[in-house]
């Protein structure tokens, strides 16, 4: 049996408390990360650098500021992954953190845009609206 210094090989991708071995042999609870699988590798994304998250077919785009990675996955996975309270879908291909969200502007009179810190617009989907506006703290005006 293969035994290796980084157990991290082995655990199971979605578990949203990870915990890795340090080569000094304590354990550290790796709860406010995001595991993005990428090709060789594995790259933990803080949750607080996530902007964004957009589908993109059979993968999803994690948008930071300094990047976007592609990482193999469904957004209902992704969603129940980031169980954290800051993040939110606003449309069926986009899931926003809202500590990133800069304005809300209209279209055609309406409030249907989140404009986040990275510069993107983001609309906002009907089903969505309500709680992404309860979440910021607003009413909805229609």
């Amino acid at each position: 049996m293969l035994v290796t210094k980084y157990p991290i090989l082995n655990w199971v991708p979605y578990h949203h408390e990870l915990n890795l071995y340090e080569p000094d042999g304590c354990w550290r609870k790796m709860d406010n990360v995001f595991p993005v699988r990428m090709v060789g590798k594995i790259v933990f994304i803080p949750l607080t650098d996530i902007i964004c998250i957009k589908g993109a077919a059979n993968y999803v785009e994690v948008h930071t500021s300094q990047e976007r990675l592609l990482h193999r996955d469904t957004m209902k996975n992704v969603a129940e992954t980031l169980r954290a309270a800051q993040f939110q879908r606003a449309h069926r291909s986009v899931i926003v953190n809202l500590n990133h969200v800069r304005e809300i502007t209209s279209e055609l009179g309406r409030l249907t845009l989140l404009v986040l810190s990275n510069g993107d617009e983001v609309r906002i989907g009907q089903s969505y609206r309500e709680s992404i506006f309860r979440s910021l703290g607003i009413v909805s005006t229609t």
